[in-house]
């Protein structure tokens, strides 16, 4: 069973997947998830219990957004900053079209969205996908 950000990872992969396939997904494989809710009303959303309470997130444009990446020169330009915050948040993205590149067939793709946030976001400690950890907002 995936987590949230895993299969939101593994639909953007297919050429194919659209939010739709996405939402089925991700209601099928955690419908038992006690900090999961479908809505009742199917408008493309789903639902994350979180500790300060219900959250509901669109996933119009998760796929889109979540194949989007950054151009080489700006992150190579973020990653150099003088400033320590800017220089902490994007140290670890820096091998972008060299070790992370995520293979496909015999294809080789950058890593998407949801992939980079893990990496940088989750606590050492923490287990990837844990229901304290919030899927990405969607604008």
């Amino acid at each position: 069973k995936l987590g949230l950000l895993a299969l939101i990872n593994e639909e953007s992969r297919f050429p194919k997947g659209t939010d739709s396939t996405l939402l089925e997904k991700l209601h099928s494989q955690h419908a038992g998830n006690p900090y999961y809710t479908k809505p009742r009303v199917t408008d493309h959303q789903f639902g994350v219990k979180h500790y300060a309470g219900e959250v509901f997130y669109r996933v119009r444009g998760f796929l889109e957004k979540n194949r989007d990446t950054f151009r080489d020169d700006i992150l190579n330009l973020l990653r150099d900053s003088r400033l320590d915050f800017i220089y902490d948040l994007f140290e670890h993205v820096s091998s972008r079209n060299g070790d992370e590149t995520l293979k496909m067939g015999t294809q080789r793709r950058k890593p998407t969205v949801s992939s980079q946030f893990r990496v940088r976001h989750l606590p050492v400690d923490s287990p990837p996908d844990s229901p304290s950890t919030p899927p990405p907002h969607t604008p």
